[in-house]
């Protein structure tokens, strides 16, 4: 490796991805299982050579799964610069349920995750410098996911008030099966050589990590050349760590039914290639999961939430989606796995940010006759498109008028997310009438004006005439979305007696 330049430090630690594996907790009680700790700690220490500056000297994590929380502390050998290096500088810690241990480690004190990207709860944490103009607040908004959004703030824990500069760090995490990634701020102590962290949300309340690797790298002006250009540093949880050269299956301070195992040795998971040990499901009988309909169309960057629960009466296990991301006819990147509770979730879809297209799939094993088998769904191809605004559209009969807030031939995910508010207003009585996105509906209308009948119909309101007493009722309809006023029109209502009958009739007219 050539040494890096005297400048200014080249970068920090290297970054690592990946979502950990295993086991999906469902609702349990709050309290651990007898026997097992609430909470769950891990450290690694020994950098590769403290005479290198920035170098990482010792992380430690501990997990409250009850508390859905996780503290993050990491001690430097030396002081971080100011400002801290940038780029692809940074801090990753990785917590993994399914792990086995590292060839060659005679201690058996070193462990390797498996079977990435499966089990609930496993998180990966990135430190890195706060890029320029984007410090952050605890109170920010994050960008997606699930559990409730004040569960996803997080706090710093180093020194006093008053005692550390503002903040310079974002942590960046991702907690399976949420596939969205969520920063928060992070904490740098007053002598600059401990990165703190202590993050809450939902989905740690399932996590039941055996392993935590670290991977870092560090070089500074007058590192050797021989300097290693990576680290990884690695520890099984308290008590995790296997007894023999063969893992457990993780263990779950949360125990539920339908828990997994994690894939035979050397298997690699994915929605293509089931375990072999498993056979392939009887299809004859209908599939073991349900779904809604998957979007035709997103918009560029956009997302859409399609619930996926299990038929009455059947064991349905290690439901797993795969989404793959095409540009053009190239597949970008590899498949992402999301697992998902056996009992129902709502799949989260997020759109690349350029056109293309989304390949989504489900896999699952089910327990038949006291044996397990595998299935899987078909491939759900979704177009990503450019997003197109959405149009107010009128169809009419004598008896009723629809109004729809969309664009015809496209799909309401591949819209933008605008409202539209229509107001009906004459002879004193006003109805504002609100559809928040074109795939949300109209909210209830409510009171209903006197010459008039109003409802909902899946994407369409409705309005249609009322009243026995011949005569001739006008009134004034405007539609409004983005500050803009789409329509101003006259809306008549005609009752008239033809024989014995009540003819009534709804128009809408220019002017």
């Amino acid at each position: 490796m050539n040494a890096p330049s005297r400048q200014q430090p080249r970068r920090l630690l290297a970054a690592v991805g990946a979502l950990a594996a295993g086991t999906l907790a469902l609702a349990a009680p709050p309290s651990a299982s007898a026997g097992e700790p609430a909470m769950r700690t891990a450290s690694v220490s020994g950098g590769a050579d403290p005479a290198l500056a920035y170098d990482l000297a010792a992380a430690q994590v501990a997990l409250d799964p009850p508390a859905g929380t996780l503290t993050v502390s990491v001690d430097l050998h030396t002081a971080l610069p100011q400002p801290p290096p940038g780029g692809q500088s940074a801090v990753t810690l990785t917590l993994a349920a399914a792990a086995e241990r590292v060839a060659g480690d005679a201690g058996g004190t070193q462990c390797s995750p498996t079977a990435p990207g499966l089990t609930a709860g496993d998180a990966t944490v990135r430190l890195a410098a706060t890029p320029a103009g984007s410090q952050g607040a605890p109170g920010e908004a994050d960008p997606g996911g699930s559990g409730d959004p004040g569960a996803r703030g997080g706090s710093g824990d180093g020194g006093g008030p008053g005692d550390e500069p503002p903040a310079e760090l974002t942590a960046t995490a991702t907690i399976a099966p949420d596939p969205l990634p969520r920063s928060r701020p992070a904490t740098l102590s007053a002598d600059r050589r401990r990165l703190t962290l202590t993050l809450s949300d939902t989905l740690l309340e399932g996590a039941a990590p055996r392993c935590l690797v670290v991977r870092s790298h560090g070089l500074a002006d007058g590192a050797p050349a021989e300097a290693g250009a990576d680290e990884q540093l690695s520890a099984w949880f308290d008590g995790q760590a296997p007894p023999g050269p063969n893992p457990d299956p993780p263990s779950d301070p949360r125990p539920h039914p339908g828990a997994r195992d994690p894939p035979p040795s050397g298997a690699t998971p994915g929605v293509d290639t089931p375990p072999q040990s498993l056979r392939r499901c009887d299809r004859r009988q209908p599939a073991g999961l349900t779904w809604d309909p998957f979007p035709r169309e997103l918009a560029v960057g956009g997302t859409a939430l399609v619930p996926v629960q299990a038929r009455d009466g059947r064991d349905v296990r290690a439901v797993v989606a795969s989404l793959t991301t095409f540009a053009g006819s190239r597949k970008v990147g590899a498949p992402l796995l999301v697992a998902l509770p056996p009992r129902g979730y709502a799949l989260k879809l997020q759109a690349p940010p350029q056109r293309g297209r989304l390949d989504a799939q489900l896999t699952w094993q089910e327990q038949r006759d006291r044996s397990s088998c595998a299935d899987k769904s078909r491939s759900f191809r979704i177009a990503v498109v450019p997003p197109r605004a959405p149009r107010l559209t009128i169809a009419g009969t004598p008896r009723r008028l629809a109004f729809s807030w969309g664009l015809k031939g496209r799909d309401c995910h591949a819209l933008l997310a605008r409202g539209l508010r229509l107001r009906v207003e004459g002879f004193g009585q006003r109805r504002a009438f609100r559809v928040a996105t074109p795939c949300d509906g109209w909210e209830d209308p409510g009171a209903a004006l006197p010459d008039l009948a109003v409802e909902r119909d899946g994407q369409k309101l409705l309005l249609s005439p009322l009243g026995d007493e011949p005569g001739l009722w006008q009134y004034r309809v405007s539609a409004f979305a983005s500050g803009r006023t789409l329509l101003r029109r006259t809306l008549s209502v005609e009752i008239a007696q033809r024989g014995d009958a009540v003819v009534r009739t709804i128009t809408l007219q220019h002017g």
